[in-house]
């Protein structure tokens, strides 16, 4: 994989919460076509629950910017639980993967270069496993993942639940 000496990569910190709302937006809204605003993808409780309350534990991840400091990625877990838990949940001492790069920015290898530094970082920490849930139909993203040896474990009505072993 060849990296941009323009992006640095740095860790989320409770400072990134706008930034990975945004994220979330794009990360749902991958495809082209309409959008409904950022507001009302927000407002839904499945999908607000990926970044409320970001800053607890288990929660981590990175923010990848661009040289003048603009962030245009980022990758973060979270930890759930049977109880609570979001889309790509597969137990609890397995942190889900959120990932999404902003509009212009993707077909770079920006989004395998966050992830594996991501699963580096995870390595690093002793983890052993990380999940993520794709839909269907976003083979290039679901080709990203598989590249990097996240396999599927289950199939929802419309998604792959994925998993990879660290």
């Amino acid at each position: 994989m060849q990296t941009d000496p323009t992006i640095s990569l740095r860790p989320t910190t409770i400072h990134d919460l706008s930034f990975l709302r945004e994220m979330v937006y794009e990360a749902i809204h991958w495809a082209d076509g309409d959008r409904p605003s950022i507001d009302e993808t927000l407002a839904r409780p499945a999908i607000a629950m990926l970044t409320d309350g970001w800053g607890r534990e288990g929660d981590w991840g990175l923010v990848a910017e661009a040289d003048d400091g603009t962030p245009i990625g980022a990758a973060w877990c979270r930890s759930w639980t049977a109880d609570h838990h979001a889309f790509g949940y597969v137990a609890d001492d397995i942190p889900e993967v959120s990932i999404a790069l902003a509009r212009g920015q993707r077909e770079r290898g920006l989004g395998t270069m966050l992830l594996q530094a991501l699963l580096n970082l995870a390595r690093t920490n002793g983890l052993a496993k990380l999940s993520l849930a794709v839909e269907q139909t976003n083979l290039r993203a679901q080709h990203v993942y598989e590249n990097l040896g996240f396999t599927r474990v289950e199939t929802t009505a419309e998604d792959y639940i994925m998993v990879v072993n660290l």
